[in-house]
């Protein structure tokens, strides 16, 4: 295999729990003629995450700034402070198997030139929550063209990844959905491989915690589409969190009115697409298991984002308000 260089990027808040191991995992990456440079990117840290990282004798650059910044602006910093021409892109709470850098080195060998995503799992002991959505979509099938990876789990050339100014800093969330974005839009090349698998420490630990995670995560679903003209693609998570309120609102409505038409008119719409949507993983990445447990969640979760909708739509109306 051609010689390869890897630089691993992994932003970390107090993630002392795991980033021992994950950076110990990166290391045993280094093989077969490829090299790994790893910079870990501190932002204000309270425990010994720092300390951890600094003993296992890696690059660790800390936020001076008094005030925490995005995971954008973390993993910019990153790549700015690495040499290599290969990015790769993982939280603190990743496990990366041996081969994970000789499959993504296969791979970019063949002179691909976009962006790679692995397969994710959970460790066999997370709670039901966490290995029913973290294990939701199993390994693809096969290599699978995507329009979305988690930041969690990217590797990019360098070139490639300046060519589109990296990640955007003032996005809070979604800032991985807006750089694949981004870079569909330039060489349609986002990949999705079974190749290898990595896992994810980060899971759900209980239903609460899924609600506010999932509340956080769609609450910048519209500065994303701003950013992007509202494009159809760009509005696809804001309608389909107004769907979900709208068929709650009319489900409420069938209620009041003691209108059983309405109401299992209303129902049917409501659950429909969460129906469709956990089918159309099943087939797509061969996925079988638990599948009432992925409905269930995905029913949630969407109606989660549809509260998350509102709640950007007042801060909108209340920004307004205040600039008039």
């Amino acid at each position: 295999m051609t010689a390869m260089d890897f630089a691993v990027i992994l932003p970390a808040y107090n993630e002392a729990v795991h980033i021992g191991d994950a950076i110990d995992a990166v290391q045993a990456c280094a093989r077969g003629g490829i090299s790994v440079e790893i910079v870990v990117v501190d932002n204000l840290s309270t425990d010994d995450t720092v300390a951890i990282a600094r003993g296992r004798g890696v690059t660790v650059l800390e936020n001076k700034t008094g005030k925490r910044m995005t995971i954008s602006a973390l993993r910019n910093a990153g790549a700015r402070a690495s040499t290599a021409s290969l990015l790769a892109f993982l939280d603190a709470d990743m496990l990366v198997p041996a081969d994970w850098l000789e499959k993504a080195a296969a791979r970019f060998a063949t002179g691909f030139k976009g962006a790679l995503g692995f397969a994710e799992q959970v460790p066999d002991d997370a709670s039901w929550v966490g290995r029913i959505w973290g294990n939701r979509s199993d390994a693809p099938i096969t290599e699978l063209a995507t329009d979305f990876l988690p930041g969690r789990n990217i590797l990019v050339g360098r070139e490639t990844f300046e060519s589109i100014q990296g990640f955007d800093e003032d996005l809070t969330t979604c800032e991985d959905k807006d750089f694949t974005y981004r870079l569909n839009k330039v060489c349609r090349c986002v990949l999705r491989s079974p190749a290898a698998t990595v896992i994810h420490l980060g899971y759900e630990r209980s239903l609460m915690e899924f609600i506010k995670k999932e509340f956080w995560r769609q609450s910048t679903t519209l500065a994303f589409a701003r950013r992007h003209n509202y494009s159809l693609r760009t509005l696809r998570n804001p309608l389909m969190s107004l769907w979900h309120l709208l068929c709650a609102v009319f489900f409420a409505v069938g209620i009041a009115l003691g209108d059983w038409v309405w109401i299992l008119s209303a129902t049917a719409l409501w659950l429909a697409p969460s129906a469709l949507f956990t089918l159309r993983d099943a087939m797509s990445m061969g996925h079988r298991r638990d599948l009432p447990g992925v409905f269930a969640l995905t029913f949630l979760r969407w109606n989660v984002s549809g509260a998350a909708l509102m709640w950007q739509g007042a801060l909108l109306v209340l920004k307004r308000g205040q600039s008039a």
